[in-house]
């Protein structure tokens, strides 16, 4: 065997061995303290959703709840195995896993195998990361779909085949129905085409490829257009702070020091970017505009977007996620000499780890609702023919998944509201306004266990739960108050 051969081949085992060490270290972080927290609102709802009846699966995607359809089906076929909250959210964990080394064979294909190890060793150990590889969300599928779009769009304009075309189409498919901002990666990516060479790019494959995503995304068009935008309503204003969380939320939650060396990675390899895309038209200068459009076209596009309509959020950000890691990366790797290049990725990785270790004690994005306290207390306390009212209906599923986990009947205690007859259906997920639920014949049990969202707790004034405690004190008298993180329970009786 030539040298040149038996180094590459030693060279290609030491990059799968590192990489297969990169993905245990990966797999111990995000299945250490899985179920140290409890569900909170959106996870109760993932699983609420997945457990319908397929009729009113269905119907609730298309009455109210399309985005994240991807994941709703596969959480669905999961759930046939297990209902543990450590099951469920290892779905989420497999996921994140599989990200590692398509992050790596796209850092590979990109640059060198360096800036693909690399990339995933930050991915591997990053926060925000973590944080939604541990969450019964659709964020982890999102982020690995983001990946291998991007893989099989490098693959498709460099090998030029049909399949590869196909599985891209399919992947950017996915991507928007696992969630909606997934259509800002892939015009990241489309944008990114007009830095190829006029050759490079075969038009027939890819005026094909935009026909049928477009095909494909008719049925979303449809129902946001019957939607609107107003289930984003709830997403406050943009202002500097919440920008500058973001960034450093993104960055791995280690602080400034954190987010300071990131964007100095960042800065070198964008230094290298815009030095390649003085000549234009090459594919090495669209393997540098494909990651930086990647990166900042959805977080300018959202951003601009927030000056008209609220709809700034991190978690829904984590699009830019695979391509914010690889930049810096190869800023990383652009380092020398080889001591300096070693001694900045250290410092990244050991305060990246730090921001993880700071997330198992306490989430960095939004307040976590305790769930699995509130619903404890509740049943411990119920008696036979108490009532409960949920404020925010959708809520209850989380309340259900509790309730089925400590072995209870469906009717103990009973739900006045939302309850279908006969049972749990898609109905019951829809929010109605508050006015309308109030006509409603509501049932007046001997007792009624009142759940509002902590909106004293949280600053925010929701003049709905002064309503329902105002409703019920006119036919109850107020017997308990108690509080957890992020809800209200309130115990009327007559």
């Amino acid at each position: 065997m030539p040298a040149a051969d038996r180094h590459a081949r030693c060279g290609g085992r030491y990059s799968l061995a590192l990489l297969a060490l990169v993905v245990v270290v990966a797999a111990w972080l995000r299945f250490h303290l899985l179920t140290a927290k409890s569900f909170w609102f959106d996870e109760g709802f993932s699983v609420g959703v997945a457990r319908l009846g397929w009729t009113d699966f269905l119907q609730l995607l298309w009455h109210r709840e399309a985005n994240m359809a991807a994941y709703y089906v596969l959480l669905r076929f999961w759930l046939k195995f297990g209902i543990g909250e450590f099951f469920v959210r290892s779905l989420s964990v497999v996921f994140a896993l599989a990200t590692i080394p398509a992050i790596y064979a796209l850092g590979a294909r990109l640059f060198r195998p360096r800036v693909g190890l690399i990339a995933a060793l930050l991915f591997a150990v990053n926060a925000f990361s973590v944080r939604y590889s541990q969450e019964a969300r659709g964020y982890a599928l999102l982020v690995l779909l983001v990946t291998l779009s991007s893989w099989f769009l490098v693959r498709s304009i460099e090998e030029g085949t049909s399949r590869n075309w196909w599985l891209y189409t399919l992947c950017a498919v996915l991507t928007v129905y696992t969630h909606f901002y997934g259509i800002l990666a892939i015009a990241a990516q489309s944008l990114s085409l007009a830095f190829l060479p006029r050759l490079q790019l075969d038009r027939t494959y890819f005026f094909r490829f935009l026909r049928y995503f477009f095909y494909s995304l008719l049925p979303l068009a449809l129902f946001l257009w019957r939607t609107g935008s107003q289930p984003m309503s709830w997403i406050p204003a943009l202002n500097a702070g919440i920008l500058a969380h973001f960034f450093r939320s993104f960055a791995g939650n280690g602080g400034n020091l954190l987010l300071a060396a990131c964007a100095l990675a960042w800065i070198f390899a964008s230094v290298t970017a815009l030095g390649v895309l003085r000549h234009p038209r090459s594919v090495t200068a669209w393997h540098y505009a494909l990651l930086l459009l990647s990166f900042v076209f959805p977080i300018l596009s959202v951003v601009g977007i927030s000056a008209f309509k609220s709809a700034f959020l991190a978690r829904y950000l984590i699009i830019c996620l695979p391509a914010s890691v690889l930049l810096a990366a190869e800023g990383i790797s652009r380092c020398r000499p080889a001591w300096l290049r070693a001694a900045f990725l250290i410092i990244v990785v050991a305060l990246s780890v730090r921001g993880t270790v700071s997330y198992y004690r306490a989430d960095f994005d939004n307040a976590r609702d305790n769930w699995r306290a509130a619903a404890s207390y509740l049943l411990a306390n119920a008696r036979p023919g108490d009532g409960i009212f949920f404020y925010t209906s959708p809520g209850r599923f989380t309340f259900e998944y509790y309730r089925l986990q400590a072995g209870r009947p469906l009717n103990d205690p009973a739900v006045i509201y939302p309850a279908s007859d006969g049972g749990i259906t898609y109905r019951d997920f829809l929010v109605l306004p508050l006015g309308e639920v109030l006509q409603q014949p509501l049932a007046q049990p001997p007792r009624v266990w009142l759940f509002l969202n902590n909106h004293r707790a949280s600053g925010h004034m929701d003049m709905g739960s002064d309503v329902m405690c105002a409703y019920y004190a006119k036919r109850y008298r107020l017997v308990s108050q108690h509080t957890v993180d992020g809800l209200d329970l309130f115990l009327y009786q007559r």
